[in-house]
């Protein structure tokens, strides 16, 4: 299949291997926008692409919600409430998307992380999603403020989610339940074993080992620590 590339200002841009160089794959999208700004971007082994977009100047600033591509154009996905299905389940201009993964095995599974509102998650190709926040961790009894989600990976049937001052947590049932991964680091290397806290570290990435699908890799940005943890 082609390499696709995600430009800055430009939205997405297709490498055609049949020798006609990069084109730029943004029908479907607005003319109107001042610059289109590809804020994540996930492609399916069948060639489905889903991204998230902004207008800005900023890849924050002027969320332009969800999109999927089906090989011939971008559609909107969830701008406003599925009457049909009675979900109201909306990612608007309002929220602003930090990451977008889509699942291995199957295209009409995605999962898209937002600056605020956590993780949401569809299994029918965008008509409607579910929402996780609070719920990661409904027992936890001071919740952050906000729920930042920093890192996605879906291999198989495991969703990973890293959120920000709330933890790793993964879904071995495509998004249907969750449990969390115990990954914390010192909070200062220079106290020594039994002088340190453990601390929640920031997650900034996490995928699927290729070589052991099982094992996950993160990694990790901390005042002392910057490398990548392996999680079977």
């Amino acid at each position: 299949g082609a390499q696709v590339l995600a430009g800055g200002h430009v939205g997405v841009v297709g490498w055609d291997q049949a020798g006609s160089g990069w084109v730029k794959n943004n029908t479907g999208l607005p003319v109107t926008w001042r610059q289109v700004n590809v804020v994540d971007l996930a492609i399916a082994t069948d060639d489905v692409m889903y991204a998230a977009f902004s207008a800005g100047t900023t890849v924050e600033t002027q969320p332009r919600g969800l999109r999927r591509h089906n090989g011939t154009g971008w559609t909107r996905l969830a701008e406003t409430a599925n009457d049909s299905t009675g979900s109201d389940v909306v990612i608007d201009d309002t929220i602003v998307v930090t990451a977008v993964a889509v699942s291995s095995t199957n295209s009409d599974y995605v999962a898209v992380g937002t600056s605020l509102a956590g993780l949401f998650v569809s299994t029918d190709a965008g008509r409607t999603f579910s929402q996780w926040s609070v719920e990661l961790d409904p027992d936890l009894e001071e919740q952050p403020d906000s729920f930042r989600v920093t890192a996605l990976d879906w291999t198989g049937s495991r969703l990973v989610v890293a959120v920000r001052s709330l933890g790793l947590f993964a879904s071995h049932d495509n998004g249907a339940t969750f449990g969390r991964l115990d990954l914390m680091v010192p909070d200062d290397l220079d106290k020594g074993p039994g002088g340190w806290t453990l601390v929640l570290p920031q997650i900034n990435e996490v995928v699927a080992d290729p070589s052991n699908p099982s094992r996950i890799l993160a990694a990790l940005q901390h005042p002392n620590i910057a490398t990548i943890f392996g999680i079977e």
